[in-house]
C-alpha cells in the first residue's frame, strides 16, 4: 500500500475491511459511503452461510439519483437472506426466488428506487453467480489471471463485449454510468453463470462500480492474487478511496460508495497415500 493511498484510507473512519470464517475459507468486506458529506451509503452487502457448506456472498448497490436507492438495495439483501435461510428450498431456487420476491417488493413500494446485484453461491467448492446491473464478479487465479467476468448490463459493457470499446476506454466512458437492467425495475432479468470449481489459491472478488469505476481490472487481479485476504482488501479499499479523493490525469475518479467482498478458500493438503 503506498503512503498516499494509506492516508487516504486513514482519513476515513470506520472502513477498516472486516474478515470473517465462510465456506472452507474467509472472506474479507468492504463497504465505505462515498466521502463527500452524503448521509447515505446506497451499498449494502451480506455473507449468508448454511450449515452445509454451502452459502451467498451478496452486493448490491442502490441506482443512484433514483429515490429510494438505500432502501432498494437493503431489501434485495434482506430477501436474498431470508429466503436462502429457509433450508426447505434448493439455495439456486432460494437465491432467485429472494432476488424475484425484491424485485416486486421494491416495485410495490412505489419508491421509484432500483438496485444492481452481485451475488455467488458457494457449496463446498464450486460457485456460481447471478448478477444484475453494473456490480460486477471476478475470479481471479494466483498468478492475477481473470478466469472469470461477469459482463455488466450496460452500455458502454454491451461495446466492449463487441469490440467498439476496450476496457481501458469503457472506464472512463461518459455514459459508463448508464445501467440498462436493475432489481425493482421492469422489466428485469437475472442472469446465471455456469458452475465453476475453485482451484488451489483462486480468489473471487465481487463489487459494487465504485470499486470497479476507479481501478483497473488489472490492477484489482494484481492486489487480489495472493497475500492474507484482509490486507488485500485494505490496499484495495485504499487505492479506490486515494482515487476519489485525489483525482490524476490518465487514472479512473468517480465519486461514489464503494463496497467489495474478496473470497478464497482455505488449500487443502492433499490426503496421504496408505
Amino acid at each position: 500500500m503506498t503512503s498516499s493511498s494509506a492516508k487516504a484510507l486513514a482519513a476515513l473512519t470506520d472502513v477498516t475491511p472486516r474478515v470473517e470464517s465462510f465456506i472452507r475459507g474467509s472472506a474479507a468486506v468492504f463497504t465505505c459511503i462515498a466521502p463527500d458529506g452524503r448521509e447515505q451509503n446506497q451499498d449494502a452487502v451480506d455473507l449468508v452461510a448454511r450449515p452445509n457448506e454451502e452459502g451467498v456472498l451478496i452486493v448490491c448497490d442502490g441506482a443512484g439519483g433514483l429515490p429510494g436507492g438505500q432502501s432498494a438495495s437493503e431489501t434485495v439483501v434482506r430477501s436474498i437472506r431470508e429466503s436462502v435461510q429457509n433450508w426447505d428450498l434448493e439455495i439456486r431456487s432460494a437465491v432467485l426466488s429472494g432476488i424475484d420476491e425484491a424485485n416486486a417488493a421494491i416495485q410495490k413500494d412505489g419508491s421509484g428506487g432500483g438496485s444492481t446485484l452481485a451475488a455467488v453461491q458457494v457449496r463446498e467448492n464450486v460457485i456460481r453467480t447471478y448478477h444484475v446491473g453494473d456490480s460486477t464478479i471476478l475470479i481471479v487465479g494466483q498468478r492475477g489471471r481473470i478466469k472469470a467476468q461477469t459482463r455488466d448490463h450496460s452500455p458502454t459493457a454491451y461495446a466492449v463485449e463487441s469490440g467498439y470499446l476496450d476496457e481501458a476506454d469503457a472506464i472512463h466512458h461518459e455514459e459508463r454510468h448508464l445501467v440498462s437492467n436493475l432489481v425493482g425495475c421492469a422489466p428485469m432479468s437475472i442472469e446465471v453463470g455456469p458452475r465453476y470449481t475453485l482451484a488451489a489459491y483462486d480468489t473471487v472478488v465481487l463489487g459494487s462500480d465504485g470499486l470497479f469505476d476507479n481501478v483497473y481490472l488489472e490492477e484489482i487481479a494484481e492486489i487480489v492474487r495472493k497475500g492474507p485476504i484482509g490486507r488485500c482488501a485494505e490496499t484495495l479499499a485504499a487505492l479506490a478511496l486515494q482515487r476519489i479523493l485525489h483525482p490524476e490525469a490518465g487514472n479512473p475518479s468517480k465519486l461514489d460508495d464503494v463496497t467489495f467482498i474478496i473470497y478464497r478458500q482455505r488449500r487443502t493438503r492433499p490426503k496421504a497415500s496408505a
